[in-house]
């Protein structure tokens, strides 16, 4: 809920977890989940995080076995190929700066490089 306004409602699946698709939100934007169980409630605020800055990706070659760049510290770097799939991860260091180990790609591959904090938060590039 944003003020009074519903923005978003689901079932939670038989391992009692759930996901639900709202419009975006702006920073600091405090938002109350409400969690029913019959006539039982609970409720857990949430505050929208800013989100970090798109990953400064090094061109890639078809002799390159490796992507480098910045991005925010710490943050697990994920390559994905043109299907979206993941094909390798690697952490960013302290500073931000990654180096992921790829297979050589063929001469005008289109590779995905997403960003994923430790709560699975995904910044596209």
């Amino acid at each position: 809920m944003n003020g009074s306004k519903t923005l978003g409602t689901v079932k939670a699946d038989a391992k009692n977890t759930f996901s639900v698709n709202i419009p975006a939100q702006k920073a600091d934007t405090v938002l109350q989940v409400v969690i029913t169980n019959g006539k039982a409630s609970t409720s857990i605020r949430a505050v929208v995080q800013k989100a970090p800055a798109k990953p400064a990706v090094k061109a890639v070659t078809n002799k390159d076995e490796y992507v480098t760049g910045t991005s925010k510290a710490n943050f697990t770097v994920n390559v994905k190929n043109s299907a979206k799939k993941v094909i390798a991860s690697a952490k960013a260091d302290a500073k931000g700066a990654f180096k992921v180990k790829i297979p050589k790609q063929k001469e005008n591959t289109v590779l995905y490089i997403t960003l994923q904090t430790a709560k699975n938060k995904k910044v596209k590039k």
